[in-house]
């Protein structure tokens, strides 16, 4: 239990960063949302054939290593986090614009597949918002150390203690994805 509470506790630490980066994502979802919804016509909800039919030929198990591995390698770390290792505000931008891609993928679906995604959404947001943190803390390590740690440290000692936050975090990082994965699994056979 001590570790645990150590690991939350590295979370929580960077918790109004999280809040931010929070808002940032699902605030730009909602915004591209309603902005989609002021300026295009109302989608057509008729025949609606699967944005998926690629995984739809794998058994469920390759379905979700399929995604959980996308999720957390492509999605997460490569496209949200790795960036903001060399110039942390890329972690804050990059978020942004995956957000404004899933309010544009939300925006043409039905209201219950909307309904059916949501936790898959609410998870695999709250996984990439994750990552974010991790880039911008790791990437303000060694730009800025004393933006992140109240104590006088050098750029060295800031980088070996964001290496170690950035492992925790990812921790979180990977069991957010894991239950996104399996829920998503579920939506693709329900859908």
């Amino acid at each position: 239990m001590g570790r645990l509470s150590s690991y939350v506790a590295v979370l929580s630490n960077r918790g109004k960063l999280l809040v931010f980066m929070n808002l940032l994502f699902f605030g730009s979802v909602f915004i591209t949302v309603v902005v989609l919804n002021w300026y295009l016509p109302p989608p057509f909800y008729g025949e609606h054939s699967s944005p998926f039919p690629h995984l739809l030929q794998y058994d469920p198990f390759w379905q979700f290593w399929i995604i959980f591995i996308n999720n957390l390698i492509v999605s997460s770390f490569l496209i949200i986090t790795l960036p903001g290792f060399a110039f942390f505000p890329l972690s804050g931008a990059l978020l942004a614009f995956r957000a404004y891609i899933w309010g544009e993928l939300i925006y043409n679906q039905p209201p219950f597949v909307l309904l059916a995604a949501l936790p898959v959404i609410v998870l695999e947001g709250l996984a990439y918002t994750i990552a974010a943190v991790s880039g911008i803390v790791v990437g303000m390590s060694w730009i800025k150390p004393r933006w992140l740690y109240t104590e006088s440290v050098g750029r060295k000692t800031a980088l070996k203690k964001s290496a170690k936050e950035f492992l925790i975090l990812y921790l979180f990082i990977i069991f957010f994805l894991f239950i996104a994965a399996i829920a998503e699994v579920m939506f693709l056979f329900l859908y």
